[in-house]
């Protein structure tokens, strides 16, 4: 695919998601109260109703309930007010962060460690992007096949704290060689080189019209390491 097919393809999931945003959207609906005498209440051989029941097993599979599950998870599940734990952080870690480090993020927000500043305490992070293909050069088609993490947003990389970065869930490591894609795109942008052939396929289209409104994206998309919680 090349630049111009992935402007394309983005162009049409921002319409969308313009779409889908441009209305608050409706207030849940409160489910109702059930009791023995409703035709819709049942219970099992354990006397839990099927959905208790059904939520304490999602619970179960997936937030450790104490301290040394949480430290043998494969997830390293660590909430926010969780400070003595330590959080070894690695370069090449995809890690979806804690929602509660901004409840105001309208995704799940996944970055890729790219570097680990230990004397600063801090780690440069780069987060996914909202879609699948590619905005402009300076965002990179990883070719991950979950679709949340299929776009590296190069342009928007933060320094961020280790100790909100460990508040996260690691969900994979990233191979080697989109690491060295991470750094030879950088590369490229920072000293305005040609892009790479082998990257051209990956990357959009140029911004160069101030009505774009790929500037419209970045402006939602730049403030997304703002303000994170830190209590």
């Amino acid at each position: 695919m090349n630049p111009k097919n992935n402007l394309d393809q983005w162009a049409a999931q921002w319409a969308m998601h313009q779409a889908l945003t441009a209305h608050p959207a409706p207030e849940p609906l409160i489910p109702p109260q059930l009791s023995s005498s409703d035709p819709g209440f049942f219970t099992v051989s354990t006397g839990i109703n099927a959905s208790t029941l059904l939520l304490r097993q999602l619970d179960a599979a997936i937030a450790p309930d104490d301290r040394q599950r949480a430290l043998d998870s494969s997830l390293h599940l660590v909430g926010t007010e969780t400070t003595d734990i330590e959080v070894k952080i690695q370069r090449g870690e995809i890690r979806h962060l804690n929602p509660d480090l901004k409840p105001a993020w309208p995704r799940a927000v996944f970055v890729l460690v790219l570097n680990v500043d230990e004397m600063r305490k801090r780690a440069l992070v780069i987060p996914f992007g909202p879609f699948t293909a590619p905005a402009f050069e300076s965002e990179l088609a990883t070719g991950i096949g979950d679709e949340s993490l299929s776009v590296l947003c190069i342009w928007n990389a933060h320094w961020v704290s280790l100790d909100l970065v460990g508040r996260s869930w690691v969900v994979q490591v990233a191979e080697a060689e989109l690491l060295s894609d991470i750094d030879t795109l950088r590369q490229t942008l920072v000293n305005k080189l040609p892009m790479p052939p082998e990257l051209q396929s990956r990357t959009g289209d140029s911004l160069l019209d101030p009505t774009d409104p790929r500037n419209e994206y970045i402006s939602q998309e730049e403030n997304l390491f703002e303000d994170l919680n830190e209590d």
